[in-house]
């Protein structure tokens, strides 16, 4: 039998885990109002619990009723806590209403102050005794109030298990529990059975328990239900819960925001409802049974936009859920989330991806036009330079007085500066195109070195600098590589040690490392010029300008030559780098990887063979002048020009080789006479840029005629446009070969030599020298003053030889009629500009300003259709040309013969003394000077002296020359 002490102390133990069960529910989830529910209740229960065990204590006493008052006014409490509790748990909706609210409150509240009061009236209860007392009069009041709250939770509490029963088994345990607990608490109250002892502290204890831990393990009030019911609230999606009769169950706050013109009113709209204000509004749909799907199983998403009004639309994706995957009648979710920005995120991209298409047509139409501008420009300058370069070279093969030579030099290498700077830009739109192939072959590596060192001295001219060459005689013999690449980018970096270095020391070191059959070869070219800044190093490579342009502004160059570099190094699998110090000098270093043909080394001789070679100033122009050119009298070659002057120079240039050479102005002349057949041409020399019909279309005509001669002729393309892939243009178009200009003798010579010359007709095999012409002589022509004619300036532009100005203006005299006279009967603005600008650039060229201009302004007024002006101006512009080429026609005439040489005994010695002097001192320029005043006569002694010093000094045989003079003068 247990003692009151005993159970005193049990249920003290029963109250402390009842206390700990409370606190860790209400900690675990605090927010839930389960668990709010489950907490109150557990208070009263603990009350009741400790209060029963002091009356156990005090039963005996006068302290019991007071005890007994207490404890039994929290038992009256805890079936209304468990009844808010439940109706939570079961998900009632009962408690929405605020009179039950207030019911469940005011109930307990007026059972608890008539239990409270009865220590005065004794109506509930008669007598306090221990276990059970005596029920007074009014007992049933109490036991009304009390065990409604009882009934009422039984109900509910089986609807609940009813419900959730097959989902949750363990709601059964709760139900069953409470059952427990309320048949326990009757039979004590009703004394059925006399317990010795009030056990229905421990009842509810037992059963409360059961609730904390069912309700745990159901997940029904923890803090992971109050976080998704969050996330579910505060959702920016609209989220809507559909039970298994196709009501909308549950909303989200977010669907008001988003729809608030449809009312939904939960448990009571049904889905289809929605569904259909959707179609009613939706602009689009996709698919478009999107709103009859998603009540289906398959259902798999979709978009649809909706018109808000004044032009504004939102749209949005829709996804579905179902509540149980194995059920899907049980009612599903479906979330839809606003995807308007997504849209616009998709339409500004299409946007700007139409922007970037028309900006990449533009960008495309642009590098067409620049290519087209590059081509124009490059015709447009070479056909200048064609002359320019090739009548100089042409007079460079002819004995001349040193200071002319002199002047045709400086003429020819300004001229190729300019050709420099436009294979430079030609090179760069190569690169930037694509396009650039190399072209490799077999190359002899000395040669190279010997050829590059040569072009690039005579850039030191009266510069104090030092030379050196150093050759590693482990160099072999022959290379495999574009030799002409290779060439390029030694001849930059060389050319640019010696552009920027004023005084000092230039180096030029070459060899290379094998690697089986490659070659990697590696040259570096080192000066004390001016260096580069250290912030600059990084642009040398990438910026097509010069770097210092203040300081380098007297330096010719278009700064893309280390560009090209680069672009040609990498394509070799090479590189190329530089250090340097401003102020000091700089060093660039080259790596390259070629293929070895014939491995047998340079050698220690070749290298200093290299190393000490005596570089010839003039060594391009004496190889050029001392050309081997094979007579070709058997052949006929037919030239195609529209510009005179380029006649001309294909002409003299081709004189050599006793060709026939005939020459017309069109692309139709040239197709009569290929049609003809009066004459058999061995080649034909087409140009491509021609008024009317230009040379591919000619040629294309030519090809068409019915007749093996025309499908078979040579047609070699001669033609200033040498701008990239053109080379590839012609030989697709007909043409066999391609010549650019300026001509360079030496790739006519290698043409005419291809595709003109016939063994088989050759008598003698041995070269002929060309012929000599004496120069036109030297006379004042141009003293008298001639309106319109800038004489002074003329004279300074060609060097004041008065022979090659006499021989331009004559050409200008002879050709320019015959274009005054198409200017006359000109049927057609374009054709009319092309003459214009013909008459523009050789009246500038003899300098002729006022004629140039008027030709210019002509020019501009019809590529501009200005009909007009071109009418009204055309006449004077004629009669004032006119009458400048009558003016100078009266000039030609007098051109007096040539004089002969006075003639002394013996070369003067004074004269000789000091040409010694200049041949110690290495002053090329007094020795040309002085060899000019001794070639003025003939001499009846020593005779062969004079053409022996000429030929050393264009050799720079200082040494040979120094012995000579000093034994001659003793």
């Amino acid at each position: 039998m247990l003692t009151e002490y005993t159970l005193f102390i049990i249920s003290m133990i029963i109250a402390a885990i009842l206390m700990y069960t409370v606190g860790l529910l209400w900690f675990t989830d605090r927010v839930n109002r389960q668990v709010r529910g489950l907490f109150v209740s557990g208070i009263a229960l603990w009350f009741w619990t400790v209060f029963s065990a002091f009356a156990m204590l005090v039963k005996d006493t006068p302290y019991y009723p007071f005890i007994y008052t207490i404890r039994i006014i929290f038992l009256s409490i805890s079936p209304w806590c468990f009844l808010w509790f439940i109706l939570e748990l079961s998900g009632s909706t009962v408690l929405n209403f605020l009179p039950v609210r207030i019911i469940c409150i005011l109930i307990p509240f007026a059972d608890s102050i008539l239990l409270a009061t009865n220590l005065i009236h004794h109506r509930i209860y008669a007598v306090y005794q221990y276990p059970i007392p005596i029920y007074g009069p009014d007992y049933i009041i109490h036991g009304v109030m009390a065990y409604s709250a009882m009934l009422f939770c039984v109900i509910f509490m089986f609807i609940y298990v009813i419900k959730n029963m097959k989902e949750k088994p363990i709601v059964l345990a709760q139900g069953l529990g409470f059952l427990l607990l309320t048949g326990v608490n009757i039979i004590y109250t009703a004394k059925i059975i006399n317990f010795a002892h009030d056990i229905g502290p421990y009842t509810f204890f037992f059963m409360y328990i059961l609730f904390a831990f069912s309700t745990h393990r159901s997940r029904l009030f923890n803090f992971r239900t109050h976080l998704l019911n969050s996330l579910f609230e505060t959702n920016q999606n609209v989220m809507l819960m559909v039970d298994r009769e196709g009501f909308i169950s549950d909303i989200n706050s977010a669907f008001a925001g988003v729809f608030p013109d449809f009312e939904l009113k939960p448990k009571l709209t049904q889905v289809h409802e929605l569904l259909d204000y959707f179609s009613s509004r939706a602009i689009w749909q996709l698919p478009n049974t999107l709103f009859d799907d998603i009540a289906r199983k398959n259902f798999k998403g979709g978009e649809f936009a909706m018109d808000y009004g004044e032009g504004k639309q939102r749209s949005f994706s829709v996804s579905r859920q179902f509540a149980y995957s194995e059920r899907p009648s049980y009612g599903y979710s479906i979330v839809i989330a606003d995807i308007s920005s997504y849209h616009s995120m998709i339409n500004e991209i299409n946007e700007q991806n139409q922007t970037l298409t028309s900006l990449k047509e533009l960008a495309e139409t642009a590098s067409h036009a620049k290519s087209t501008f590059l081509a124009n420009m490059s015709h447009e300058i070479r056909t200048p330079l064609n002359a320019i370069i090739g009548l100089g070279e042409m007079e460079l093969q002819n004995e001349l007085p040193a200071g002319t030579r002199e002047n045709l030099r400086k003429m020819l290498g300004s001229g190729k500066v300019l050709l420099n700077i436009i294979n430079d830009i030609l090179d760069i739109s190569k690169i930037e195109s694509g396009r650039f192939e190399l072209v490799p072959g077999e190359y002899n590596i000395p040669s190279l070195i010997n050829d590059t060192v040569s072009m690039n001295i005579i850039r030191i001219g009266s510069k104090p600098i030092t030379f050196k060459l150093d050759p590693d005689g482990n160099l072999p013999m022959r290379l495999w590589g574009d030799e002409l690449r290779v060439r390029q980018i030694l001849n930059n970096l060389l050319s640019n040690a010696f552009k920027y270095t004023r005084e000092g020391q230039v180096e030029f070191k070459i060899g290379g490392i094998q690697e089986g059959d490659d070659y990697w070869l590696e040259a570096s070219v080192s000066d004390s010029g001016i260096g580069i800044k250290e912030e600059d190093i990084g642009k040398l490579f990438t910026e097509y300008s010069q770097l210092d342009t203040r300081t380098n502004r007297y330096i010719e160059g278009t700064g893309l030559g280390l560009v090209i570099c680069k672009n040609l190094a990498e394509m070799m699998n090479g590189t190329i780098t530089v250090k340097s110090t401003y102020g000091t000098g700089s060093v660039f270093s080259v790596r390259i990887k070629q293929k070895i043909v014939d491995a047998i080394p340079l050698g220690k001789e070749g290298a200093e063979n290299l190393r000490y070679l005596r570089f010839l100033e003039q060594g391009q122009d004496r190889r050029k002048r001392n050309l081997p050119r094979i007579r070709m009298p058997y052949a006929r070659v037919l030239v195609v020009d529209d510009v005179d002057t380029n006649l001309d120079v294909a002409r003299g240039m081709m004189a050599p080789y006793d060709l026939t050479i005939d020459c017309v102005a069109s692309g139709p002349e040239a197709i009569n006479l290929i049609q003809e057949e009066k004459n058999i041409y061995n080649a034909l020399f087409m140009d491509h840029m021609m008024p009317g019909m230009d040379g591919i279309e000619a040629v294309k005509i030519i090809r068409e005629i019915k007749s093996e001669y025309a499908k078979n002729i040579p047609i070699i393309a001669l033609t200033a446009n040498a701008l990239v892939g053109n080379e590839d243009l012609f030989l697709r178009n007909g043409f066999q070969a391609f010549l650019p200009k300026p001509i360079d003798i030496i790739k006519l010579d290698s043409i005419l030599n291809q595709w003109v010359r016939d063994k088989s007709k050759e008598k003698e095999q041995e070269p002929i020298q060309e012929k000599q012409e004496k120069p036109m002589p030297e006379r004042g022509l141009f003293k008298t003053p001639l309106e319109g004619m800038d004489f002074y300036l003329g004279l300074k532009r060609f060097a004041d030889n008065e022979t090659t100005y006499a021989q331009v203006i004559k050409s200008y005299v002879d050709h320019t009629p015959p274009l005054l006279e198409k200017l006359k009967n000109h049927t057609d603005l374009a054709e009319y500009a092309v003459t214009a600008h013909g008459i523009k650039g050789s009246s500038y060229g003899i300098c002729a300003e006022a004629i140039g201009k008027k030709a210019e302004e002509l020019e501009a007024a019809a590529k501009s259709s200005d009909a007009e002006k071109v009418s009204a101006e055309t006449a004077g512009f004629i009669a004032s040309a006119e009458k400048l080429i009558a003016g100078l026609k009266a000039l030609l005439p007098d051109t007096p013969a040539p004089e002969g040489k006075g003639r002394l005994p013996s070369p003067d010695k004074a004269l000789l003394q000091k040409l010694l002097d200049a041949d110690k001192n290495f002053d090329h320029t007094g020795m040309e000077k002085i060899l000019a005043e001794l070639d003025n006569y003939e001499y009846e002694s020593n005779s062969d002296l004079i053409p022996w010093l000429k030929q050393q000094i264009e050799e720079l045989e200082y040494d040979a020359i120094q012995d000579k003079l000093t034994a001659l003068l003793g």
